[in-house]
Order: structure tokens, then C-alpha cells, then sequence
């Protein structure tokens, strides 16, 4: 016999005697996890007339992101090399009241976790009493899930100001602001 088996035994004797393990059954199922967002996900394919709609609408939120609020949106987009139509379309946003308020700061595509939902924020607006949501859509305000949407990110910000927070809805393709708290 090889002396190192030899040793290895002399060892497993001297070793001191301890209770047989208890074997108990586990489950090793893989469970998928859902994942919340507050916006829904785009399924299935889109036709050409789609396709045009959501460039146009990407190109009005790009210019969303970037615009500084707090001063005036009208004479900025004097100079702007865009078509009259999308000119119009922000004209008419920037005629709503809720930009005639002193805006102290705005915040742009803003990320959020809460309540292990996700999401990110068009705009908020921030005035001395008040937090307000625009969210932009391409078209149709109708949606029952933009109100469950509007809703997490009013909860967000209620849980990290003592402002008031109002929400609103923006249709980029419409020119239609609604109101939805």
C-alpha cells in the first residue's frame, strides 16, 4: 500500500468523532425576477409613419433636455435652425402657464429608484413652493398607465421634498399640456 493512504487513514482515526451531517433538501429553482419600471416597454414592429412620428418626437425631447428653463424659451428658439413646425410645437409648451412661474432650477432626465421601481423623469421644473413633472409623449395622453407612471414619480418626490408636486402630461406631436395631479 501507498504510505500516504496509510498516513490518511491513521489520520480519519485520530480524528475526533462529531455527529453525521443532517442532509436537508434544497431547492435550487430559478425564479425570474420582475423588473418595475414606471414607463412601458415598446413591443412588436413599427411601420415607416411610426418611425417618423417617433424621430420627430426624439428630436422635440432632445431639445427638451438641453433647453435652460429658467431663461426665456421663446428667445432661444428665435435662432434655432428648426422646422416651424417644431418651433410651434415648443412655442406653444412654453406658452402654458406653468412656465409663466419664476422656475429656480430644472431638472433633466432624472433617474429614480423607488419603491424598487425605476425610472427616469422627462423634466421637473422646481419654483419656490412647488415640484412639477412634465412628462412627454408622442401623441396620445389617454393611457391609464401615465397616470400609474405620473403617480410613482409624484410618490418619489413627495418622499424627498416637502413641496408641493403637480404632474403634468405633454403630447410633442398634439401641443396638448394635461394636468393629471
Amino acid at each position: 500500500m501507498d504510505k500516504t493512504y496509510e498516513t490518511g487513514k491513521a489520520l480519519i482515526k485520530d480524528f475526533p468523532k462529531r455527529e453525521p451531517l443532517k442532509i436537508r433538501e434544497v431547492s435550487l429553482k430559478k425564479v425570474k425576477k420582475e423588473r418595475i419600471t414606471a414607463s412601458e416597454a415598446a413591443t412588436g414592429l413599427l411601420n415607416k409613419d411610426v418611425l417618423r412620428a417617433l424621430e420627430l418626437g426624439n428630436t422635440l425631447h432632445e431639445i427638451l433636455e438641453v433647453l435652460d428653463f429658467k431663461e426665456d424659451p421663446e428667445a432661444l428658439l428665435q435662432g434655432a435652425q428648426l422646422s416651424e413646425f417644431l418651433k410651434g410645437r415648443l412655442l406653444k409648451l412654453f406658452r402654458e402657464p406653468i412656465f409663466k412661474k419664476p422656475i429656480k432650477k430644472s431638472y433633466h432626465e432624472h433617474p429614480f429608484h423607488f419603491q424598487g421601481a425605476r425610472g427616469v423623469i422627462d423634466l421637473i421644473l422646481e419654483t419656490e413652493e412647488e415640484l412639477i413633472i412634465l412628462d412627454y409623449k408622442l401623441s396620445n395622453l389617454e393611457k391609464g398607465e401615465y397616470v400609474r407612471q405620473l403617480g410613482m414619480y409624484k410618490d418619489y418626490l413627495e418622499s424627498i421634498s416637502d413641496k408641493q408636486v403637480s404632474a403634468y402630461l405633454y403630447s410633442l406631436l398634439r401641443g396638448e399640456l394635461r394636468r393629471i395631479f
